[in-house]
């Protein structure tokens, strides 16, 4: 509402003019007050080729392809206002379960953060370790290594099935006063995947299992 005094004597453009600006100045207080200012994901991978056995006559010799990964996710929060800001920011690392194809959530956690007027933080999670076996590029044998086929191409080995948690991706929602004021997936599919909504609420805290086995005891 505009001052009492001064109304009466503004002029009808005038009062529409300052009711709108005070209007688009009360509404910053619904605008994002912390923000997602970078998300850094360190990354390291290991890969070690099997045997597979021993071969048959004429087939590739390679074997499947372990892979280990460890992945730390590096949140980068900023305070886009000039007043302290305590927030909840919500994490979860997204895999893929590489003998069905689907996405799965692999970890997840929350850290509280209290940020300075216009400040930033960075939020180190708790590294993620993925472990899966991949199918191998098939070599192709020589000529002294057995039979070959009818087009000259070595025989396959035995088809490897492959099994075991990919990481593939990330979840984050800063959550203030049970709301959701900023969050970033790194990919859009994977908000439906944690329980994310388009209403504000924030998605489920991602338990553990061995944390819900314990519960229920």
């Amino acid at each position: 509402m505009l001052p009492q005094d001064l109304s009466p004597f503004l002029p009808m453009n005038t009062k529409n003019l300052l009711l709108s600006a005070f209007v688009l100045t009360s509404g910053i207080a619904n605008a994002v007050t912390v923000e997602i200012a970078r998300v850094d994901q360190v990354s390291s991978v290991s890969t070690k080729q099997g045997t597979g056995g021993k071969p048959a006559a004429g087939a590739a010799t390679s074997g499947p392809v372990a892979v280990s990964q460890n992945r730390t996710l590096k949140i980068v929060v900023r305070n886009m206002t000039s007043v302290p800001q305590n927030s909840t920011v919500r994490y979860w690392t997204i895999g893929r379960d590489m003998g069905t194809n689907k996405t799965l959530i692999m970890d997840g956690g929350e850290k509280n953060v209290s940020l300075k007027p216009n400040g930033e933080e960075t939020l180190e999670c708790d590294p993620v370790k993925g472990e899966f076996k991949q199918k191998p590029v098939f070599l192709v044998t020589s000529a002294a290594g057995g039979a070959r086929g009818a087009q000259g191409a070595a025989k396959p080995a035995a088809p490897v099935k492959p099994s075991g948690n990919k990481i593939v991706g990330y979840g984050i929602q800063i959550i203030r006063e049970g709301k959701v004021v900023d969050e970033k997936f790194s990919e859009p599919s994977y908000k439906k995947l944690v329980g994310g909504t388009e209403n504000g609420t924030p998605a489920p805290l991602f338990t553990k299992p061995t944390e819900e086995k314990e519960a229920g005891q």
